[in-house]
């Protein structure tokens, strides 16, 4: 088992990158797990001296998160409320805007957990997509179409809101 010593000299790369994939608090069970399901694997066992690559690893724990988040054993990070946020002092309608932000983030949940987390880092950290590509190594092109279509999606469903309180008809927003 000396391939699992190696693999633990880079403990806190491997947690590094599960508070990156989302695991926040919980990014230390995860590489555990991660080391678990690695040296509980048949195939790994059978070779006299396995090779694990980084990437074997990122996508071990990817795998692990994500079969998590399907069982809802991960706590889902809720979006702020508008009333946290540094308050605008010039919004014609504060209850129609709250509605709508309360849409866009009813809209968030419903995305997988990628869409969501990518989403709400660049909606949150105000970074540019250069800057979330450096630091996570997803290529700009990825980012910027997963946005565009994150972006679409919120327009067809909050869209129609959002023009009824840009021009004031703020008695036609849904509730």
């Amino acid at each position: 088992m000396e391939w699992i010593k190696k693999l633990a000299e880079q403990h806190e790369t491997w947690i590094h990158y599960a508070r990156k994939i989302g695991a926040g608090s919980d990014a230390e069970d995860l590489v555990q797990d991660a080391y678990i399901k690695l040296m509980n694997s048949k195939a790994l066992n059978e070779k006299k001296c396995p090779k694990v690559s980084n990437v074997y690893m990122f996508r071990t724990m990817h795998n692990l998160f994500g079969d998590k988040l399907r069982k809802g054993s991960v706590p889902t990070v809720e979006l702020l409320p508008y009333q946290e946020h540094e308050e605008p002092t010039n919004i014609p309608d504060k209850k129609a805007l709250e509605l709508i932000h309360t849409k866009v983030n009813e809209e968030v949940k419903k995305w997988d957990w990628y869409d969501r987390m990518l989403f709400n880092y660049y909606r949150y950290s105000e970074k540019s997509i250069r800057q979330i590509h450096e630091e996570t190594g997803i290529s700009t092109a990825s980012i910027a179409k997963d946005l565009k279509e994150c972006k679409a999606r919120i327009k067809e469903s909050v869209g129609e809101d959002y023009m009824d309180y840009k021009n004031g008809e703020f008695e036609l927003i849904n509730k």
